[in-house]
């Protein structure tokens, strides 16, 4: 004899709604994936809106010197050259090009002193025009502008012409008015007319 079903009034009807969230719902990997797809672009985006456009700048700070003098300091070689070619009929090669070095340690009439070494320098090309006399002035005809410092390229204390790009023959040199220390991003300029080279 089987059971009698309970009366209606006894009976509990309900149902059961599960969320997304929980683990035994047939939808939780999907919604999962979704979040995380979601998040993940949410990240980009603001990636993008921090760094979008940005480049790497380095600070330029423009050197000009101005009123250092090569007032008869030439070295040894450049006065064999002068003596030979004004009283003897020997050969006496002159240059045919110049360029502009920086020292950090003095030079002298035998060459010598510690020029600047890496970090982005090299000597630079220079003309000159010569005028006047008592004195006679030889001035650079253009500006003369070393290429940005990629680091310390230490105290400037001294410069110096030379016939070569590289080693070469030192020919005058002179102490600055004021030492100058060149750092990351420094840029060196001599204006036009403003390195003199000077007989009187």
């Amino acid at each position: 004899m089987g059971q009698e079903p309970a009366p209606a009034s006894k009976r509990v009807l309900y149902t059961v709604y599960t969320p997304p969230h929980l683990q035994d719902d047939e939808r939780a990997d999907v919604w999962a994936a979704l979040y995380d797809r979601g998040l993940g672009e949410t990240r980009l985006v603001d990636e993008q809106a921090r760094y979008s456009g940005s480049t790497l700048k380095m600070r330029t700070r423009s050197i000009g010197y101005k009123g250092f003098i090569m007032a008869g300091s030439f070295t040894d070689h450049a006065e064999d050259l002068v003596l030979k070619w004004l009283l003897t009929t020997g050969t006496a090669t002159r240059p045919t090009q110049w360029f502009v070095g920086l020292f950090t340690a003095a030079p002298g009439e035998t060459g010598g002193g510690t020029e600047a070494n890496g970090n982005g320098y090299a000597r630079q090309a220079v003309t000159f025009t010569v005028s006047g006399t008592s004195p006679t002035v030889a001035a650079n005809s253009g500006e003369i502008e070393f290429d940005t410092a990629t680091g310390s390229w230490g105290t400037i204390t001294h410069v110096a012409v030379f016939d070569a790009a590289t080693n070469g023959n030192m020919i005058t040199y002179a102490e600055l008015d004021g030492a100058m220390t060149i750092r990351l991003g420094d840029v060196f300029r001599i204006p036009t007319g403003d390195l003199d080279i000077t007989l009187d």
